[in-house]
């Protein structure tokens, strides 16, 4: 055969005959295991704000807080007090719009009973 026909591969670099001119691996294995070990993700997980922000150390939350910007202060506060009751800054944020209104409801309803009670006195 001509060597036009053989090539090698760029998985387990051994020499193989090409039955198409688009090949470039021996076998499907070794084009899984390329492909495989090229998409391969770093293994460090997130940026080095991302990984302040899951530490759940004092020591690391205060340095987070220190280190914000003034605009971004209320947020950073906001996260810490969240990961202080180990909620995410979500879970945090949900729950206290839920107590806050909750809150006015209740104070809604303490009103109200207030003026039926003074409506009851007058009749």
């Amino acid at each position: 055969m001509s060597d036009n026909l053989k090539r090698i591969c760029p998985n387990c670099h051994k020499e193989f005959i090409v039955f198409h001119q688009q090949a470039r691996f021996c076998c499907d294995d070794c084009r899984k295991r390329y492909h495989a070990r090229m998409n391969k993700k770093p293994s460090r997980k997130g940026t080095p704000i991302e990984r302040d922000r899951l530490s759940a150390n004092k020591h690391d939350l205060e340095r987070y807080r220190k280190n914000a910007k003034k605009a971004q202060k209320e947020l950073v506060d906001t996260t810490v007090k969240a990961r202080e009751h180990g909620e995410t800054y979500g879970q945090y944020v949900s729950h206290s719009q839920a107590a806050e209104e909750d809150a006015k409801m209740r104070a809604r309803h303490a009103r109200w009973l207030a003026e039926q009670k003074k409506g009851a006195k007058k009749t």
